[in-house]
């Protein structure tokens, strides 16, 4: 089974998300339904369509009484509640889509930040005393041969290289030779 990539795959969505955004913003933006027209009347205590003030129990309703009876009267329907229309227009589609992409964009950097980590921790370290105060000091492969200051004396000190490393058969035959060893000494005490 194929190891899914799962920052490829955050790239992909955070791509996505952020061109339903975009759409989202051209299509609230420019093709909006509702006319152009300035409203007089801009507060929740008065009709926006006929202007007149309305009762306690209808603000922030968003129906209009005196709008629902001349409705009634003229043998119209009802207007219906006064909402967003169209989802295009909701204040929650823009606030969940950067929600989204926030979410999306955190997860990326937490898995890039894991994933470095990862890689700085597989790196085998070296110690190396310093000659001057002889503090223990820890260096990496890439650090040898450089010059670098102790941090308690401040003395130069350049680290000694560090050779290649060895292939795991010589390892395991220098493993099996010390056993070997071991083993003829045990063998010559007894």
């Amino acid at each position: 089974m194929a190891k899914i990539n799962t920052a490829l795959l955050l790239k992909i969505g955070a791509a996505g998300a952020g061109a339903v955004l975009v759409a989202w913003l051209v299509l609230a933006l420019f093709l909006s339904t509702e006319s152009p027209k300035s409203k007089s009347v801009s507060d929740e205590n008065h009709c926006p369509d006929c202007g007149r003030q309305l009762p306690k129990a209808y603000v922030g309703t968003g129906q209009c009484p005196y709008c629902e009876l001349e409705a009634l009267t003229k043998g119209k329907p009802a207007k219906p509640k006064r909402g967003y229309g169209s989802g295009a227009f909701n204040p929650l589609v823009p606030g969940s889509l950067i929600a989204l992409l926030s979410i999306l964009g955190g997860i990326h950097l937490g898995l890039a930040y894991r994933k470095r980590r990862a890689q700085v921790e597989d790196l085998p370290r070296f110690y190396f005393s310093c000659p001057k105060c002889k503090r223990k000091l820890r260096y990496r492969a890439r650090q040898g041969g450089k010059f670098a200051m102790c941090p308690l004396c401040h003395g130069p000190i350049i680290f000694p290289k560090v050779p290649p490393p060895e292939k795991r058969w010589v390892r395991f035959k220098r493993w099996v030779t010390s056993v070997g060893r071991q083993r003829q000494v045990q063998n010559a005490e007894k």
